[in-house]
């Protein structure tokens, strides 16, 4: 049985059937390079640190968030000549979720909120989990 996206799987908690997308979706994007996943999940990863962090690091600013959807497109056009089909899935995967994160953003103010950190983090923890499936099938 296929199972959907469901954006509230970003905006209030993982269900068991998470699971079973991102497996399903990890097995049909085999030929994507393990770094070019890697780099995305890097990219993520820096701005939920930023978000999280106490310090005086420098804060994270809506536009980090909002033009992350521009710079994955760029990492995969890259690679889309190869493998056209499983980059429209990876696509799919990743801009359904990164959706749910911007619709949380109305003002720059709002990623400064305890309830968008909330959803930045199941949008990182979903990604993390797309990245560990897909080191199973990956063919390099």
């Amino acid at each position: 049985m296929t199972v959907d996206f469901k954006k509230e799987w970003i905006e209030k908690g993982f269900t068991s059937d998470v699971n079973q997308f991102l497996n399903e979706k990890a097995q049909s994007i085999p030929n994507i390079s393990k770094s070019s996943i890697r780099n995305i999940f890097n990219t993520i990863k820096k701005i939920q640190m930023k978000l999280t962090s106490t310090g005086n690091e420098t804060p994270v600013r809506s536009n980090d968030i909002l033009l992350l959807r521009p710079r994955f497109s760029y990492t995969l056009k890259r690679i889309e000549k190869k493998y056209s089909n499983e980059i429209k899935i990876l696509e799919e995967v990743t801009f359904k979720a990164l959706e749910v994160v911007e619709n949380r953003i109305s003002t720059p103010e709002e990623v400064k909120s305890a309830e968008f950190r909330n959803v930045f983090n199941r949008f990182c923890d979903y990604y993390e989990a797309l990245l560990a499936y897909h080191k199973q099938f990956a063919k390099n």
